[in-house]
């Protein structure tokens, strides 16, 4: 299989798409806060946030390109999401406004994060806040 252990998951920065929601098994589902993802069934949450985010390394190796499958068109922006990264966790945390989103990363190392949205790409740290326009 792809990709590499993570609390009895595979890193989704790495696993290919056919590992979500069913190789990657079921011991992992209590390491994240708050269990499964909804959809048709329980989805692995280490999966489910890198997939809905379309997270993957930059291909200079240097931090992490995400290209959200959401936006004001489709629904809104999870409140909180996880990513594991070769880099630890990124969290995100979104609130949001009338036009925008604002999202509050953290991480324990800084790294580049590049958000595909709204029709541009938009520059960021794994440290700090950035506001997304809808």
């Amino acid at each position: 299989m792809n990709g590499t252990r993570v609390c009895g998951g595979y890193d989704p920065v790495r696993v290919s798409t056919d590992h979500i929601g069913c190789s990657a098994g079921l011991e992992g589902w209590d390491c994240a806060e708050g269990g499964g993802r909804h959809g048709d069934q329980m989805v692995q949450p280490f999966t489910h946030d890198a997939a809905m985010l379309d997270a993957r390394v930059a291909k200079d190796g240097r931090g992490v390109d995400l290209a959200p499958a959401f936006d004001a068109g489709t629904f809104p922006w999870p409140e909180q999401q996880d990513v594991q990264t070769p880099w630890g966790t990124l969290r995100i945390i979104a609130a949001a406004a009338d036009d925008s989103v604002l999202l509050t990363l953290t991480a324990l190392v800084e790294f580049r994060v590049q958000i595909l949205a709204a029709g541009r790409a938009i520059e960021t740290r794994s440290r700090g806040e950035v506001r997304i326009p809808l």
